[in-house]
């Protein structure tokens, strides 16, 4: 029987400085559950993600009211795309829905697969099913009926003679707002080559169109400027494509981003300039891509998958990019994330107005996730600390000293707590 979890924080914890405020999602670290956002929905209101435990959860980020449900499946759960009422799209084996207002969770899915990205209105959902060999997928949308229910579709993929090489299957990651369009990527070997599908005119099938073909190079002679040219995300209007990009000719291998335009078909690359940033073209460890706005500002990380993450802003209509604390120096926060030098913006609203970051904080000595929102128009001065207020259902939580004493109340130093997944984990108590 799956059980839910809800966590009632009266007023999160945000500070206020000039124009922008940041607002930070509280962990609850005592009873072990340490939020880490992946999706922020158009609005501004909701964020989506799962937790150190395995589990997934919906927070609305105005109210506080986070609502949480264990994972199920042993490799873990993650919600990866929310609507605008707060229905989260992710995983649990299958791919599933979880509803914020009551807490439930539906599969969409019989069979292994993940929900990447749903729309505002929560009509379409996009991902990828069919696992084969352990790794090789196939792109998969679900289509909700009159009935509320979602009935799965199976994408079109494209032909490997075309190519020019053995695409062994793909992944459909995003989805406009319409759903008139679907982009995701193919798999050959470790690269991840961009693709798209878009709504033809009866309105219901699509048809694909593999937009890193003339951008890729996979042979030896061949022009084409780029041997990794991968999509990071998809702006709500399906105007604008965030790319990850490493040049044919490059000496270490790192990537650069850009943004491609829909309409037009033109790959738009950024230019740093020293007078307004300290990044350059040649950042050691390289950049990553992340999501994208309506206008094409988008978000990415100076850094790698597996060293220093910290945000960058490339806004619409200008050529250069910036670090995130240089765009916005006033809210000092952010520069104090990337002391840490983990510092993630895994999303942006359509409106650019809201970016949803996961950086970490010393806790006891050790690093812990922290999920916060940066509201770059927020009115207002100043810096407001507000008091967090928590009521929990911890009628499944059980709580053990480091000896194996079962304790009703936290206790000062380690304590063993098994939340209602069954899954035991070690928390730090002051």
């Amino acid at each position: 029987m799956k059980k839910t979890f809800i966590l009632l924080c009266m007023a999160a914890s945000c500070a206020v400085v000039n124009a922008q405020k940041v607002t930070v999602l509280p962990n609850d670290v005592v009873n072990g559950y340490v939020y880490i956002g992946s999706a922020l929905s158009n609005n501004g209101k909701y964020i989506a993600g799962s937790d150190m435990s395995g589990g997934i959860f919906v927070a609305d980020i105005q109210s506080g009211e986070v609502k949480w449900k264990a994972g199920e499946d042993k490799l873990g759960a993650e919600l990866r795309g929310v609507t605008n009422d707060g229905l989260g799209c992710g995983y649990d084996g299958p791919a599933l829905v979880f509803d914020f207002k009551t807490g439930i969770s539906t599969f969409i899915d019989e069979n292994e697969s993940i929900a990447e990205s749903i729309t505002p209105d929560g009509k379409f959902i996009v991902g990828s099913a069919d696992w084969e060999q352990g790794f090789i997928t196939h792109p998969r949308l679900w289509r909700r009926g009159d009935d509320g229910t979602y009935v799965k579709e199976t994408l079109c993929e494209p032909n490997n003679s075309y190519l020019g090489y053995n695409s062994l299957g793909g992944s459909a990651r995003f989805i406009s707002a319409d759903g008139s369009m679907i982009v995701g990527d193919l798999c050959y070997g470790i690269l991840y080559p961009a693709v798209s599908w878009f709504l033809n005119s009866d309105d219901t099938s699509y048809s694909v169109f593999p937009i890193s073909h003339r951008f890729l190079n996979l042979t030896d002679g061949d022009s084409r400027p780029y041997i990794k040219f991968q999509a990071a995300g998809l702006s709500s209007n399906g105007k604008w494509i965030a790319v990850e990009l490493t040049d044919k000719d490059s000496k270490t291998g790192t990537s650069i981003f850009g943004r491609y335009n829909t309409e037009t078909e033109v790959l738009e690359l950024p230019e740093f300039d020293p007078s307004v940033t300290s990044l350059t073209a040649d950042y050691d460890e390289g950049f990553m891509a992340y999501k994208i706005a309506d206008d094409g500002t988008m978000v990415f990380v100076a850094g790698s998958t597996n060293g220093t993450r910290i945000p960058g802003i490339w806004k619409a209509g200008e050529k250069s990019p910036r670090l995130l604390s240089e765009e916005y120096p006033e809210a000092t926060e952010i520069a104090k994330y990337d002391e840490n030098l983990y510092n993630t913006p895994v999303d942006i609203t359509p409106d650019a107005r809201y970016i949803l970051l996961v950086g970490t904080v010393d806790y006891s000595g050790m690093p812990l996730y922290e999920t916060y929102l940066l509201d770059t128009q927020a009115e207002g001065t100043g810096v407001e600390e507000i008091n967090t207020e928590k009521s929990a259902d911890l009628s499944n939580v059980k709580r053990y000293t480091i000896d194996g004493r079962r304790t009703s109340t936290p206790v000062s130093g380690v304590n063993i707590v098994v939340g209602p997944s069954g899954k035991a984990r070690k928390v730090l108590v002051k």
